[in-house]
């Protein structure tokens, strides 16, 4: 039996979902779509413009042909033509654990999970409406009807939850009781319709990492910096409703590693598909769905038309090949090329093969800069370096609000994201370091040939606006000397030369070019989010012993109204938009866009609560 719309209309469980201004519904099994389309269509058409749904599908098959089938046949049945040509540009690709897919401009949040379905529920932290429960392999059955599945659906489940199953045997029927479940309807044809049974306490395993407390409403934010990660995180606030004042300490936006000519946006690829390449696959999503429509408009500059990462050397061969098998890309994530077919890509002679991103492409950051800072939500404010950062309670309300000093004015704010670039020294606490970078820019005359596409090789090569090209970039650590260096140039044209042999003709002395400092961290990932109370943090749980049940620990108290995005180092195009969405997300009070354990995985306490929960009580 599967669950189609007329089981669930036959359930009732149809009209309460029509009903509802906003609902999150979560399918189990390998799904067809149809039924997302079906109950998508009637909720909007029966809502209001400002409801929002969120609809998770959890799917065992990780089989791109198998999902591309499902596709192709899909058409006729559902979809109205624009929508369906939405769900054609924004269509999931088949990789292990997440995707996230937003349509009707935001109003639909599509959750999907490839993989394991006990992990990708255990994985959830959304309160579900309603679950639509109907794997189809025997292993899956029998997985959906264990005790520790069960619980995982009811910790994720509201007291007005519902459920829908296939399952109708007596095992099945007690244990659902057992764990809370009511059983309202027991059809023979249609399965079972169950409902939440009383109220029941589920603990956080880290409550470390447990989200702020949001605004109740939009309210003035300042963002401190004005390149990538500040000018995102600004649009972010914007367009959910806040006024954004962005204070910049330079005379210019993107005035560091921002203002390169042009960047490479691709994904991070690992032979184990581990955590980094997860979070990395999100963040690079996040961009898509952001750039996309503004290089369409004509709004930024750039071309997503793919991007070649070669194989430079024998361990990045096999450790692309190990990737490719491990985890299995289908074709529109990445496929391999020989070296003939990559030269074909781009346009000119390549030694080495690689593998070819065809999502993938270059982009110009000081445009995107400027698209973000263009909203009339926006203010921008140059040459206003913050000195000093001070909390305020008023007496009478209890409100908290920041106030920020510079050389010529004093700041007010409700709240406040730090989103400098590089920072010498630590930052509250945080381990972020300034890595010097040299590009190298490359007018016509210093090219035997055009560039079609971005290439990846032991730096990165791309087109840039006007007939220019950028290649890069140095990584130079600890030097903080900002000048511009001949050495680093051949040094460039070096790293070209082992790829691209015949691209180039130019001498170190002709070039120009420009240093930037990318924030790095130790774990290679950014540092988002609520920054802790740290006073309150090493009370809590650093001077505690590391070895109490979970539950023993509180929530994590952070300062209210103080965020950071930072430590984006040289991925700064896969990161920045994600972030943004993620601390507008928490000064909301809205889910957060990716699950827990990509969450933790940026947070600023991370590397306390790591050496902590490893070594125990300094």
């Amino acid at each position: 039996m599967t669950v189609t719309f007329n089981v669930l209309k036959s359930l009732g469980l149809a009209s309460q979902i029509e009903q509802s201004e906003r609902v999150s519904i979560a399918e189990i099994g390998v799904s067809d779509f149809q039924l997302f389309f079906e109950l998508m269509n009637l909720w909007r058409a029966k809502t209001k413009s400002a409801a929002k749904l969120h609809y998770v599908i959890f799917d065992e098959r990780l089989n791109s042909k198998f999902m591309l089938e499902r596709l192709k046949s899909l058409r006729p049945k559902a979809a109205p033509n624009a929508l369906w040509e939405e769900w054609l540009s924004k269509r999931p690709t088949v990789l292990p654990g997440w995707q996230q897919i937003s349509l009707l401009d935001g109003r639909v949040q599509l959750s999907i999970y490839f993989g394991d379905l006990l992990q990708g529920v255990t994985d959830l932290d959304i309160k579900i409406d309603s679950w639509i429960l109907w794997p189809q392999k025997r292993l899956d059955k029998t997985v959906c009807t264990t005790s520790e599945f069960v619980n995982q659906i009811r910790r994720q489940s509201k007291l007005s939850t519902h459920l829908v199953s296939v399952y109708q045997d007596d095992d099945a029927l007690r244990m659902y009781e057992k764990l809370g479940f009511g059983i309202l309807i027991n059809h023979p044809e249609n399965g079972l319709l169950l409902q939440i049974n009383g109220a029941r306490r589920f603990t956080t395993k880290t409550p470390w990492f447990d989200r702020p407390a949001a605004f109740k409403e939009p309210a003035h934010a300042i963002v401190v910096g004005a390149g990538l990660a500040g000018a995102s995180v600004a649009y972010e606030l914007a367009e959910a409703g806040w006024a954004v004042t962005v204070l910049e300490a330079k005379d210019k936006a993107s005035d560091g590693a921002s203002g390169n000519l042009a960047g490479a946006l691709h994904p991070l690829v690992t032979a184990d598909w581990n955590l980094r390449s997860q979070w990395y696959w999100q963040g690079f999503q996040a961009t898509l769905g952001r750039v996309k429509p503004w290089l369409e408009a004509n709004k930024i500059k750039g071309n997503l038309n793919g991007l070649v990462h070669l194989a430079v050397d024998e361990k990045n061969h096999k450790r692309m090949q190990e990737a490719m098998g491990r985890v299995g890309f289908p074709a529109d994530f990445a496929y391999w090329v020989e070296a003939d077919e990559a030269s074909k890509l781009l346009g000119g002679t390549v030694t080495q093969p690689g593998l070819f991103f065809p999502q993938a492409g270059w982009l110009n950051p000081p445009s995107i800069v400027a698209a973000c800072l263009d909203h009339p939500k926006i203010k921008v404010f140059y040459e206003q370096n913050v000195e000093m950062l001070t909390q305020n309670t008023e007496s009478s309300s209890q409100k908290t609000h920041w106030t920020l000093h510079t050389k010529s004015q004093v700041w007010q704010a409700d709240a406040v994201v730090l989103a400098e670039g590089a920072i010498p020294t630590v930052m509250n606490g945080l381990p972020i370091r300034p890595l010097k970078g040299q590009v190298t820019n490359l007018n016509q005359d210093h090219q035997v040939w055009s560039l079609k596409r971005a290439v990846s090789h032991l730096g990165y090569s791309a087109p840039s606006p006007s007939g220019m090209a950028v290649t890069g970039a140095t990584f130079e650590a600890p030097s903080l000397d900002p000048t511009v260096s001949l050495q680093r140039h051949q040094l460039n044209l070096d790293s070209v030369a082992n790829s691209l042999p015949d691209w180039l003709e130019a001498q170190p002395e002709d070039l120009s070019g420009r240093v930037g400092f990318r924030p790095t961290t130790p774990d290679h990932l950014p540092i988002i989010g609520g920054l802790p109370d740290t006073d309150w943090l090493a009370s809590a749980y650093l001077n505690q012993s590391h070895k109490q049940a979970m539950f023993k620990y509180p929530s994590q108290r952070y300062q209210a109204g103080l965020y950071v995005t930072n430590g984006h180092g040289a991925r700064g195009l896969m990161s920045v938009f994600l972030a943004a969405k993620l601390i507008c997300a928490d000064m909301m009070g809205e889910p957060a866009p990716i699950v827990p354990s990509l969450y933790a995985a940026t947070h600023p306490a991370r590397f306390k609560i790591r050496e902590w929960r490893r070594q125990g009580p300094a």
